[in-house]
């Protein structure tokens, strides 16, 4: 009977030493520490930037402001994916009433800026 105990206990042993192994390889401990700590829109903006990268933090900002949604057209750098998937736009439409310049290298010329954060802007369609 005592020889069955020492067989399960080396067993529940080396089950929680493969646990913890794999928690501490994988990060576990600390992106849970990160997920209860910091809020949904603080993350999305540190992943995929306020006005650099996709400029989540840009557009999300001035969204509702002057209902972006499907009357836009964005202007973004060609290192990474379109990212009118913020204001649910696919694609950019034929008819838009706005521009949008995300991580833009050039101030945008004979143009009426709305807003400017950055090197990001958002402008009037003539």
């Amino acid at each position: 009977m005592l020889n069955f105990f020492k067989k399960n206990q080396k067993k529940t042993i080396l089950q929680a030493i493969l646990f913890l192994l794999i928690f501490t390889i994988t990060n576990f401990f600390l992106n849970t520490y990160i997920v209860g700590r910091t809020s949904f829109e603080e993350r999305m903006i540190s992943n995929l930037g306020f006005c650099d990268k996709h400029g989540y933090g840009f557009i999300k900002k001035y969204k509702k402001k002057y209902n972006l949604s499907n009357n836009s057209f964005i202007l973004h750098g060609e290192d990474y994916p379109y990212p009118g998937w913020i204001i649910d736009q696919f694609v950019n439409p034929k008819n838009y009433r706005y521009k949008i310049y995300i991580n833009s290298k050039k101030n945008p010329k004979n143009e009426y800026i709305l807003e400017k954060e950055f090197n990001c802007y958002i402008t009037l369609n003539d």
